[in-house]
C-alpha cells in the first residue's frame, strides 16, 4: 500500500462541484432506487450561505498533472446539533464518502479523526451518523472506530449510530 499525501482542508465554494461528485459515488455505492435530488446549488447554501445547514472537509491529494491543484478523494459533511435532554453540542455526520480508488489507506480515518477533533473543540459530548442497513462495509468499518447502534435510532434504511468522545478513534 502506497502512502498518500493527504491533505484535509474546509471545503470551500469552488469546492461544491468534487463535493458532489464524492455524493454522486456515495449514491451509486448506496444502490439506492431513487434518483438523486441534489445539486451543487443546495451544497452552495447549505454550507456558504446564513444560515448554515452544514460544514464540509475535504480530503485532497495532489492533482498528478498540476503541481497547484488538488484533487478531492474524500468528504465529511456533517452538521451541529444541541442535545436538549444534556444541553451538550453533538456532531452529526451525514456523510462521509471516499473514492473507491483511495479506501484502504486510512482516508475516512482521517475524515473520522478531524470530525472527533471538531466535536471535542466544540465541547461536543458525542458523535452520531447515519448508515445504511445494507452497507455492510461501511458499518464494519464505523464499529472499528467504536461506534455502535443506538438504540430505538432506526429508519426503514438507515441506523443511527454514535460515540461518546470519550473513546479515542
Amino acid at each position: 500500500m502506497s502512502t498518500l499525501t493527504l491533505v484535509l482542508r474546509p471545503a470551500t465554494p469552488l469546492d461544491c462541484a468534487a463535493a458532489y461528485g464524492l455524493i454522486e459515488l456515495l449514491f451509486e455505492h448506496e444502490k439506492l432506487p431513487l434518483k438523486l435530488k441534489l445539486t451543487q446549488q443546495h451544497l452552495h447554501q447549505a454550507w456558504f450561505e446564513v444560515p448554515t445547514m452544514g460544514y464540509a472537509w475535504l480530503a485532497t491529494v495532489p492533482s498528478p498533472s498540476t503541481l497547484n491543484q488538488d484533487v478531492a478523494i474524500g468528504l465529511l459533511h456533517y452538521s451541529l446539533r444541541l442535545a436538549t435532554f444534556t444541553g451538550q453540542a453533538v456532531l452529526h455526520i451525514e456523510d462521509v464518502v471516499v473514492n473507491p480508488a483511495y479506501r484502504g489507506h486510512g482516508v475516512g480515518r482521517a475524515l473520522l479523526t478531524q470530525a472527533h477533533t471538531i466535536a471535542t473543540n466544540m465541547g461536543a459530548n458525542r458523535i452520531t451518523l447515519d448508515v445504511g442497513d445494507a452497507n455492510d462495509l461501511a458499518q464494519a468499518f464505523y464499529k472499528k472506530l467504536g461506534f455502535s447502534p443506538l438504540t430505538g435510532a432506526t429508519t426503514t434504511a438507515y441506523s443511527t449510530w454514535g460515540i461518546r468522545l470519550s473513546e479515542p478513534l
